[in-house]
């Protein structure tokens, strides 16, 4: 197996992180090795549970997501794309059970909603979309719900963040 992670790059660059990732074998866990490269800070990243792919996000002066597919030893990166290639705040969470699409939330209609982005770049698909805000998307362990959280638009200190599912979303739609 792989575990990757996020490393600080050293002076003069210390503003930049990249995701780098160690093999594990027999308990044993290999030298780390880069996977990414470039300027800006590595917020968040995952890999589905048949580790061909990687999303990961990369902050510059705005969040972005690329989708990249890593090489067979699942030591480098063979290529990378830029998805959902417009002016909103899109933030990737986790991936769907066939790992054919990302679950993100996205503000492109004013405030955070759940969507799913095909890996093709095509546009999203709304999934969760109400009053409040809708953010960080995941599948419940047998995949047969959405979670997420939800909070008021305009949030007041007492303002409670609620966890919702949305029941057989899992998989019916995602």
């Amino acid at each position: 197996g792989r575990i990757f992670f996020a490393k600080q790059e050293p002076l003069p660059n210390r503003g930049d992180s990249n995701v780098w990732a160690v093999t594990i074998e027999n308990s044993h866990a290999s030298t780390p090795f880069r996977v990414t490269t470039g300027p800006g800070w590595t917020d968040a990243f995952s890999a589905p549970v048949d580790g061909k792919s990687l999303f990961y996000l990369k902050n510059y002066a705005q969040q972005q997501i690329f989708i990249a597919t890593l090489s067979a030893d699942g030591t480098q990166l063979t290529s990378h794309n830029r998805l959902a290639a417009d002016d909103s705040q899109n933030i990737a969470t986790s991936w769907t059970a066939d790992s054919q699409y990302l679950l993100m939330n996205s503000d492109r209609n004013g405030k955070q909603d759940i969507y799913k982005q095909p890996l093709n770049g095509s546009l999203p698909e709304p999934l969760v979309m109400t009053s409040q805000n809708e953010t960080q998307p995941r599948l419940s362990p047998d995949g047969h719900e959405l979670l997420y959280l939800s909070t008021p638009v305009e949030p007041s200190p007492e303002a409670l963040t609620t966890i919702m599912a949305v029941p057989e979303i899992g998989r019916a739609h995602v």
